[in-house]
């Protein structure tokens, strides 16, 4: 699966406002799936520690918690950056919406949104307005898949922020993350995402 190259990902990421800016941020530094980010409370989102807990998902209408055996049930290293977007989103909501067990991304009543209508909503017209093809929301995981992989973080380390089942042995072999390896894959992400948005500004001022 092919996803957006950090140039036209700075160009979309330009163009995005509101609960559609947050979403595609999470998920291209993060590398989370769309039900993931969809699932996510406030509860699990350590803005001090700079540390998403992911621990369920949205899918199909209902909440899908994670064994804690299984690969998708991870912590995730947020950079300073996303960590504070993410403090003033929490602000500017409504104070019910803030609460431990409110999502981080809901609808107006402070409900679950459907994947396939934020797809057709605002992902997939927001790609038409920047003029980028009709790409799945999944590229921005094969975006962030692909930062990582090419950086020195190790590759068990990798598997084990973007949640692959399929190298539940390989991350056996590699341990429990440190907090230390978080916070330096989330370097990574942001620093290759700072150097997109960076490069974008630069184009608009010519």
């Amino acid at each position: 699966m092919s996803g957006l190259s950090p140039e036209q990902l700075g160009g979309f990421f330009a163009g995005l406002k509101g609960r559609t800016r947050i979403v595609v941020w999470i998920g291209a530094a993060t590398g989370m799936r769309e039900g993931e980010i969809f699932g996510l409370r406030w509860g699990d989102v350590d803005l001090e520690g700079r540390v998403i807990h992911v621990c369920r998902q949205y899918t199909h209408g209902e909440f899908v918690e994670f064994p804690k055996t299984d690969a998708g049930a991870r912590d995730i290293g947020l950079d300073t950056k996303l960590a504070a977007e993410l403090g003033a989103w929490k602000l500017a909501q409504e104070a019910a919406h803030r609460k431990a067990e409110s999502l981080v991304v809901a609808t107006s009543a402070g409900g679950p949104i459907s994947a396939s209508n934020f797809l057709q909503r605002e992902f997939y017209p927001a790609l038409e307005a920047a003029e980028l093809p009709r790409v799945v929301f999944h590229s921005l995981r094969h975006t962030a898949s692909t930062i990582l992989a090419s950086s020195s973080i190790p590759p068990g380390a990798v598997h084990r922020i973007l949640g692959h089942a399929s190298f539940a042995t390989t991350m056996k072999l590699y341990g429990g993350l440190t907090s230390q390896a978080l916070e330096s894959a989330a370097g990574t992400l942001a620093g290759a995402f700072e150097k997109i948005k960076d490069k974008n500004r630069t184009n608009d001022s010519v």
